[in-house]
C-alpha cells in the first residue's frame, strides 16, 4: 500500500500538543515507512529549512552528540505540527523524564541489554500507577492546564533492540505493558552479534525478521534506520515497518553538496 499524503496535510490546524501527539500516534499506526529525517545539528533554522519539503517526521539524536535540554525544546517549539521524536542518551530515569517533558511526541531509548532492562525503560517513561515517571507542570502538559488530557494520549515509547540479550529476550520485551514500539539499531545490532550489517548477511536478516515478527504479534509501531542508499531501502520495503530512522542532516550535507561539487568539477575541467 503506498501513502501519498504526509501527517501535516492531516492536522495543519493542530497547534495544541495534545492533539498533534494523539493525531500523530494514529497516522503512524496505520502508516509504512515513514521517512523520520535524523537530526544532529541543534539550530532550529534547521528544521525552518527543512519544513520546505514538507516532511512527515523528525528524530532528533541526543544518544550521540549534546544536543541539551533547552535546544531540544526550542527544536520541538520550532517543529509546529511536524511531530518529532528523540533518541535519548540511554535509559536513564532523570534524564527520559527531562527529554518527554519538553513535549516531544515520543522518544526511542537505546541501550536495552535484555527484559528487566526494557522493563525498566517503559516504567521511567510512564507515569503511576503504571510507571514512575515524575508528574510536573511542564510545556508537555501545557503547563499543568492540560494534565488529564496528557496523561490519557501519552507521548510513544519505543524500545531500542540493538544488542546480544535484547535480541534473545524480544519474545517477553514485546509483550510488556504500555509499550508502544519496537525500533531496530542494524549497525549496533549487527556489532552485538558479531556478523557484518549486510542484508546479504542471511544472520542479520534473519534476527531483523524475528525482532519485527514479534513486534507484530504485539501490534507494536516497528521502525529501523537506513542511510540514504536505494539497496537498503529496497530490502527495508520488503519488510513491515511503519518508520524510519532516514539518514542524519550531516550525511544530506555531504551528500548534497558532495553530487553538487563533482558536477562543478566534471564542468571545470570538461569532463562529461
Amino acid at each position: 500500500m503506498k501513502y501519498f499524503i504526509t501527517f501535516s496535510e492531516i492536522t495543519k490546524a493542530s497547534c495544541i500538543d495534545m492533539a498533534k501527539m494523539k493525531n500523530f500516534r494514529s497516522y503512524i499506526e496505520k502508516s509504512r515507512m515513514v521517512a523520520g529525517l535524523l537530526l544532529t545539528l541543534s539550530d532550529p533554522s534547521i528544521i525552518e529549512t527543512v519544513e520546505y519539503i514538507d516532511p512527515e517526521l523528525f528524530i532528533v539524536e541526543l544518544e550521540h552528540n549534546n544536543i541539551s535540554y533547552s535546544d531540544l525544546t526550542n527544536m520541538v517549539v520550532r517543529s509546529k505540527e511536524v511531530p518529532i521524536i528523540a533518541r535519548v542518551r540511554g535509559n536513564d530515569k532523570i534524564h527520559i523524564k527531562k527529554v518527554l517533558d519538553t513535549g516531544v511526541d515520543g522518544i526511542i531509548i537505546p541501550g536495552i541489554e535484555d527484559y528487566e532492562d526494557a522493563l525498566s525503560a517503559v516504567r521511567y517513561s510512564t507515569f503511576p500507577p503504571i510507571g514512575i515517571r515524575g508528574i510536573g507542570p511542564g510545556r508537555a502538559s501545557g503547563y499543568g492546564r492540560n494534565m488529564v488530557e496528557y496523561i490519557e494520549n501519552k507521548p510513544l515509547v519505543i524500545i531500542q533492540i540493538e544488542t546480544r540479550g535484547a535480541l534473545s529476550d524480544i519474545d517477553k520485551i514485546s509483550t510488556i505493558k504500555n509499550l508502544d514500539g519496537i525500533f531496530i539499531g542494524p549497525v549496533d545490532l549487527s556489532n552485538s552479534l558479531g556478523i557484518a550489517f549486510s542484508w546479504e548477511e542471511i544472520q542479520f536478516v534473519n534476527a531483523v525478521k524475528k525482532i519485527l515478527n514479534y513486534a507484530h504479534k504485539s501490534n507494536l509501531i516497528t521502525g529501523i534506520y537506513s542511510p540514504f542508499d536505494t539497496k537498503s531501502l529496497r530490502e527495508i520495503e520488503k519488510l513491515d515497518v511503519n518508520f524510519l530512522m532516514y539518514g542524519m542532516d550531516r550525511e544530506a550535507l555531504l551528500k548534497g553538496y558532495g553530487e553538487s561539487i563533482d558536477l562543478l568539477k566534471n564542468i571545470r575541467f570538461g569532463n562529461p
